[in-house]
């Protein structure tokens, strides 16, 4: 091993091994990095982790790179629009009134830094890295603990003494306000994670099949678990959508059919084991019970379903050809989508996430909806003409927006106050900092990296594309900070220099295989 690795930097790809052990500790160290005060630092101390570990990594490519005189290659067009953005994002700086609040951010660590490191990631992973199957394993690891943790914290437990003194998970809104989970920390990252996760472990267990495939079904049980259970709407909806275009692209044969539902069976059961989950905040601790009712028993027969199903299909010898099976599960899909959005336009309640999708589509959009992210949304807009070209800088939304919430809580007869920093939609929140010059580099970045990633229809890309997509329809919805937003950008970048190294993966019954 230790020869193999001096051959290999001999031939001048020390850059390429300084990449991969980056991207193997960012994926499994970051997301389990907490820090030493809990969640009252949880931000600031990821925000060191991804900041120390990614200037090293791109100390050591810049020290490679001149010293060995390397060329750097020709870059791609998703690399030119990531040379753009930052320097969008530069000037949008340089000619911001609140040039020095620019730098780290006057929000939550969201300003000039963190957007071009994030670019850089992508810049360098696209150029050096290869995914490796140490990589997804890693990830796994990582993302399986920290719903370990979450699930004992739903349990009434504090395993790494993340809450401060005697509180725990169901003190939230009660006692302090927002909501913490596992090892991220706030809910909706938690979520952002898991919509990352969740479509590359299904993937990986329908497309990537060696001995070891059918283990991603376990971190994919526990994400599917811990985000029923969070009950985080944006990202529910984002795997919700994910799955229904997801068949058309993953399944090519009646092996990857049976496989796919397996995996959908895992799925289902954690749906049903978080349906029957009840917990509510009692005078000694969380009072927990089994909740079995309709959506729970649904989702069990559907399990049911899935796996007789995929025992039904070991008996079939007829094999449609790979063209048909595809067009009939996006027909599939499509019906699926169609008879959703019948119900949810048919929905007969008066509260509840289904009833503001409802009234969504009939035009009719409240302030309070989506938790006022509607409200949010509306003032974020607002400032948006002050600065339209360019905005008022990276990180200075917390700046110019003025609003805030406040509840009374009569359990404690006091009122938590809070302010809002953040647009709770990443695409507004570039929109207002870096203006349209920003947003619209920044998705013709995306437009271009997914549109490689899915033309090379091969394994390792449909599965990161899967991830990207849901996490970037999560981001609609979510608050795109630097505690997930780095993950983000090294899978962006693993995409392309996988579609770019397409030998290094295959699609069907092999597993992808590293390059010598």
């Amino acid at each position: 091993m230790i020869s193999n690795i001096f051959r290999r930097m001999s031939r001048g790809d020390a850059r390429r091994n300084v990449t991969d052990t980056y991207v193997f500790v960012m994926l499994l160290g970051f997301p389990l990095f907490t820090g030493f005060k809990g969640y009252a630092a949880v931000t600031v101390s990821k925000y060191l982790f991804f900041v120390i570990c990614t200037a090293l990594w791109l100390t050591a490519i810049a020290v490679l790179t001149l010293k060995g005189r390397l060329p750097l290659g020709s870059p791609s067009a998703a690399q030119i629009c990531a040379v753009c953005f930052m320097a969008v994002c530069c000037l949008s700086a340089a000619l911001s009134p609140h040039r020095l609040d620019c730098i780290i951010g006057a929000g939550r660590y969201d300003g000039l830094v963190t957007l071009l490191l994030c670019a850089l990631i992508f810049s360098g992973v696209s150029a050096f890295g290869s995914l490796r199957p140490c990589h997804t394993r890693a990830f796994a690891l990582s993302c399986m603990l920290c719903c370990f943790v979450a699930l004992l914290q739903l349990l009434g437990l504090d395993p790494l003494w993340l809450y401060p003194g005697e509180l725990s998970y169901y003190d939230s809104h009660i006692l302090f306000s927002g909501e913490f989970l596992g090892t991220v920390g706030n809910v909706n990252m938690l979520s952002a994670l898991l919509s990352l996760a969740i479509p590359l472990f299904f993937s990986l267990a329908v497309l990537t099949w060696d001995k070891y495939a059918p283990l991603y079904n376990i971190p994919l049980f526990f994400c599917v678990l811990i985000l029923s259970l969070s009950r985080v709407s944006g990202g529910i909806l984002a795997v919700a959508m994910c799955a229904v275009f997801a068949p058309a692209l993953l399944i090519r044969d009646l092996p990857g059919l049976r496989r796919a539902l397996c995996s959908a069976a895992v799925c289902f059961l954690a749906a049903a084991a978080a349906l029957s989950f009840g917990a509510e905040r009692g005078p000694d601790g969380p009072l927990l019970y089994l909740n079995f009712g309709c959506y729970t028993l649904t989702c069990l027969i559907l399990c049911a379903l899935c796996l007789a199903a995929s025992l039904l299909l070991r008996i079939v010898h007829r094999v449609p050809s790979p063209r048909k099976l595809r067009g009939s599960l996006a027909c599939a899909g499509l019906a699926v989508l169609a008879a959703v959005l019948c119900a949810i336009w048919l929905w007969p309640g008066t509260d509840g996430t289904v009833y503001e999708l409802s009234q969504a589509m009939r035009g009719r959009l409240e302030d309070d909806f989506g938790s006022s992210r509607i409200l949010i949304w509306r003032r974020v807009l607002a400032l948006v003409p002050e600065r339209p070209l360019l905005g008022g800088g990276p990180g200075t939304l917390a700046l110019r927006l003025e609003l805030s919430f406040s509840r009374y809580v009569p359990e404690t007869g006091q009122t938590l106050s809070s302010f809002v920093d953040n647009a709770h939609n990443e695409y507004l929140r570039l929109l207002a900092d870096t203006g349209a010059l920003g947003l619209l580099s920044y998705l013709a970045l995306l437009l271009c990296a997914l549109t490689r990633c899915l033309r090379r229809a091969q394994a390792m890309n449909i599965a990161l594309l899967l991830s990207l997509a849901c996490y970037c329809i999560q981001d609609f919805f979510g608050l795109g900070l630097c505690l997930v937003s780095p993950l983000f950008w090294i899978l962006l970048g693993l995409s392309q220099r996988t579609s770019r190294n397409g030998a290094e993966t295959d699609c069907g019954n092999t597993p992808f295989q590293p390059e010598d």
